[in-house]
């Protein structure tokens, strides 16, 4: 079987990274951004992952209230009561052409909202709606399951929250300067890290006949966990679920059988439910793969990350995410861009 595409698209995220780090537009996007007093997201699938992986960062950062809806949800269930303060749309888009988040954009716009863009295509239906963009700098990616821009997207927003943060008076110059040396160190472990993970799965085997998976998560990691749930699900056809470390034990453990895999993405705040929730399924799921900073954890199932205190090693974790959705699906011998039922979105439209 001929190797997939997403190997050479992981592999291109290092260069990718360098070149948002010189990205101009962040810069401009930034100090528009410090004008307004709340933020709200608006994104579909992977886009909407790393929005929620980035929220409280983001709020963190700036000080600015910041929200994430998916298009549907903030058209139907958002009030738009925004007299009491300034606030601005930032719609997520790798494509631009999303249907349902256009649509949100659209309705936004009535409402005198003024939208910011992220994309990757210059002159899409999003940027057209837009005030101003913020250009992905990943290319074209043609594969189901998105790498290199969900990575783009997430460095995209550290950085901007990052540039916003000091416009507004809210950090300093060091901790931004801060933020873009884990940005940098995340960049120089990734071919190392990807040889890691690969390592760990060629020895453990894990993955091999997978059946379903859990994926868990917490902190900023609860995104990544949403989005190992969505990749494993979109490369391995099979079914998934996500939850937060502190809601495990509150009934998603009952269905935990010899049929569920598992990946659990440690986090140093809520460290020991993470090991407990890592043995439990160790001894009672199928497998159960750890992604940690505790280099004192031995196991042929754990992969160990650097430890990254203000971005909570999310691009390294999510990095780990994206070789286990390739690797798993070619060790079963699957294609991970094999067509499922792609006649859905034309269906739906989910593309204008």
């Amino acid at each position: 079987m001929t190797r997939s595409i997403m190997w050479q698209y992981i592999d291109e995220e290092p260069n990718i990274i360098q070149a948002l780090l010189k990205s101009k537009e962040i810069c401009s996007a930034a100090k528009q951004l410090s004008q307004y007093d709340s933020i709200c997201f608006i994104a579909h699938g992977s886009s909407y992952n790393a929005a929620v992986t980035v929220q409280d960062f983001f709020r963190r950062m700036t000080g600015l209230h910041t929200e994430v809806h998916t298009p549907s949800d903030f058209l139907y269930n958002r009030g738009l009561d925004d007299s009491s303060c300034k606030t601005i749309i930032i719609a997520i888009s790798q494509t631009g052409t999303s249907r349902g988040l256009l649509q949100a954009v659209v309705y936004a716009r009535k409402q005198n909202l003024p939208v910011l863009g992220i994309t990757a295509q210059a002159d899409s239906p999003l940027e057209q709606y837009s005030i101003f963009t913020c250009h992905l700098c990943c290319g074209e990616e043609l594969s189901n399951a998105k790498t290199k821009g969900y990575t783009s997207t997430l460095c995209m927003l550290l950085l901007l929250a990052a540039e916003t943060g000091v416009y507004k008076g809210h950090i300093t110059d060091e901790v931004r300067a801060a933020v873009i040396e884990e940005i940098k160190r995340s960049t120089d472990e990734m071919p190392d890290l990807r040889k890691q993970v690969c390592d760990v799965l060629t020895g453990s085997h894990f993955g091999n006949d997978m059946r379903a998976l859990y994926a868990l998560g917490t902190g900023m990691n609860f995104g990544t966990a949403m989005e190992c749930q969505l990749k494993l699900m979109e490369t391995e056809c099979i079914p998934t679920a996500f939850n937060d470390i502190g809601e495990f034990s509150h009934g998603m453990h009952r269905s935990v059988s010899n049929q569920i895999s598992s990946i659990i993405i440690d986090h140093q705040f809520a460290h020991d439910d993470t090991i407990t929730a890592w043995k439990f399924l160790s001894a009672n799921g199928r497998e159960s793969l750890l992604i940690t900073d505790d280099a004192s954890i031995k196991d042929a199932q754990v992969i160990h990350i650097e430890n990254m205190p203000l971005t909570q090693s999310i691009l390294l974790a999510t990095l780990a995410i994206q070789v286990i959705s390739v690797f798993v699906p070619e060790l079963n011998g699957l294609d991970p861009n094999r067509p499922s039922h792609n006649e859905l979105t034309d269906q739906m439209k989910t593309r204008v």
